[in-house]
């Protein structure tokens, strides 16, 4: 925003590219932190520029139903990740499954805060780390489920066991410096029309300022984007015995 675009990089970080000397685009040089942190310094916090254009990765996806699946879910989350983005001020972003064990990143708009923390599309990673892995971790078949875990060491499988029923029960995941030292992710599962899992809609931040009210208030307003996104997948909540998310 205001004048900086940002481009995908390589280490599922996105770099952020200053304006030009003499440019209007309103911002001085930013500096990159340490796993995928970007400092940036506009000169006006509050402006209400829309957010970029998402980066997408849909190429990077392995080709089959995981890849059509992610197509359609990127189709129609769009409208809903970008109010996501306005009530929260914090970077958004869409994972789908590639598979029980891998999740990718294949849209993200970056937020317009002096501190952020970007993943960028096409960043991968297992399932069975940060909110919105362990978001789909919990809602996929009870096989996928099993086969994530597999290599996992018998200690950290029983503690994410319990961290996994966690989540059913209130229907999203909050991690923090799972990924990135400092940073806090709030994720929420999303569903298709056929009740199946189609990915998990995010939002994170430095902990510094994911925390107390505005903490809360990103919870909700994730919960709500991915109850949005489901329902215009085609998702119903069954009248009995089906999910019903507890912060929504």
């Amino acid at each position: 925003p205001r004048g900086e675009t940002p481009v995908p990089s390589s280490g599922g970080s996105a770099a952020v590219v200053p304006s030009p000397p003499g440019s209007t685009g309103g911002t001085s040089a930013p500096s990159t932190g340490r796993d995928g942190s970007v400092e940036q310094t506009p000169d006006d916090p509050a402006s209400t520029t829309p957010p970029p254009e998402p980066q997408l990765a849909l190429t990077d996806i392995a080709l089959g139903a995981a890849a059509l699946a992610s197509v359609d879910v990127v189709r129609v989350a769009e409208t809903y990740l970008r109010a996501l983005w306005e009530a929260t001020d914090e970077t958004v972003a869409l994972f789908v499954p590639v598979s029980a064990a891998l999740k990718t990143c294949v849209q993200e708009f970056q937020s317009r805060q002096p501190l952020v923390f970007t993943r960028g599309s096409g960043f991968t990673e297992p399932t069975t780390v940060g909110a919105s892995g362990k978001a789909m971790l919990a809602f996929m078949t009870a096989e996928d489920a099993v086969e994530a875990l597999r290599e996992l060491p018998s200690g950290q499988r029983d503690a994410l066991s319990r961290d996994l029923d966690q989540i059913r029960r209130s229907g999203y995941c909050v991690s923090s410096g799972e990924i990135i030292d400092g940073a806090v992710a709030i994720a929420a599962p999303i569903f298709d029309g056929d009740g199946g899992l189609a990915g998990a809609a995010s939002v994170y931040g430095p902990a510094s300022r994911l925390a107390g009210e505005h903490r809360d208030r990103c919870v909700t307003e994730v919960c709500l984007a991915a109850d949005r996104i489901s329902r215009a997948m085609g998702y119903r909540t069954p009248s009995s015995g089906g999910f019903a998310r507890g912060a929504a």
